[in-house]
């Protein structure tokens, strides 16, 4: 398997880990609260994203806990259990 998928995941783990909770926390206006949305599934698709990487490079077994709570959290998006 090629080194990409697995720097992928490298450059993910890092920028998700600079990720400190909600985005404009406190901040009411329908600026903040459209931009806090915005990022908010802009995180999804990036915890989505690194998932895949790892599924490609077979770390299904250990993924698991990780896509039945994001499964619960997202009960209507497909992409979590259709992994």
């Amino acid at each position: 398997m090629s080194a990409e998928p697995a720097r992928a995941i490298e450059l993910f783990e890092q920028a998700l880990e600079l990720w400190r909770g909600e985005a404009l926390a406190g901040l009411d206006s329908p600026w903040a609260v459209a931009t806090r949305e915005l990022l908010a599934r802009q995180l999804l698709a990036a915890e989505l994203d690194v998932t895949d990487l790892r599924l490609q490079l077979g770390r299904h077994a250990a993924l698991v806990p990780e896509l039945v709570e994001r499964a619960a959290e997202h009960p209507l998006d497909e992409r979590p259990p259709g992994n």
